[in-house]
């Protein structure tokens, strides 16, 4: 299984996401009574993303319910994401509630589907659930919802992002502080931009881009 995994990674390493995919079905086609490994479906969640292919999708999250890794957190995570990103946010918040363990990774992954429709209330409820269940998101996730945001121009969202990135222990990392800086640039609000710099430590503001 090794080698078939070697080759799906190249083939996304070289963006063919549509090679990638193929040499999953062959791989299944020559060892349809073995099982894929864990960190298969991982890797092959990530074309029908790329490509936003809900049948696909399907077609996999079908594979995977026939193999013992269906409880496997990696997989389950990569099987949420995978439906966020084929524009199936209903279907993916569902995948991630009935997952018995969530990490930041899947929190992320459904955080960012939500921010991508707009829907910050949703986004809010869901920082109170991963509070409730002690996970704190991590700088991608902060730096995400930043740029995300300041794509949109949307300054009080930005706000509330930068305030809550502080709140969770995140105000002093460099590169949080960088995508705040560049989100208020693209908003026109320069005053916060400035006090979001002043506020890095000087030793600091040399990887300050």
């Amino acid at each position: 299984m090794s080698s078939w995994n070697s080759s799906i990674r190249l083939s996304l390493n070289q963006c063919d996401a549509w090679k990638a995919l193929l040499i999953f079905r062959q791989m299944k086609q020559q060892h349809s009574r073995e099982h894929s490994k864990n960190f298969t479906f991982p890797l092959i969640a990530k074309p029908s993303a790329k490509l936003s292919d809900l049948k696909l999708a399907i077609i996999i999250l079908a594979h995977v319910v026939k193999t013992p890794h269906s409880s496997n957190i990696y997989v389950q995570t990569a099987m949420v994401d995978m439906y966020v990103k084929c524009s199936n946010l209903k279907c993916g918040h569902h995948l991630f509630d009935e997952m018995p363990d969530r990490d930041v990774c899947s929190w992320h992954a459904v955080v960012m589907g939500y921010a991508q429709m707009g829907d910050f209330d949703r986004v809010s409820m869901l920082f109170r659930r991963m509070r409730i269940d002690g996970i704190l998101p991590d700088a991608v996730t902060i730096m995400g919802l930043a740029q995300l945001v300041s794509r949109m121009k949307d300054v009080k969202q930005l706000g509330s992002v930068h305030y809550f990135g502080k709140k969770v222990g995140l105000g002093y990392d460099v590169s949080v502080a960088n995508a705040w800086i560049s989100g208020y640039a693209k908003c026109d609000d320069l005053c916060s931009e400035e006090m979001v710099f002043n506020g890095i430590a000087s030793d600091s503001l040399t990887v300050v881009l």
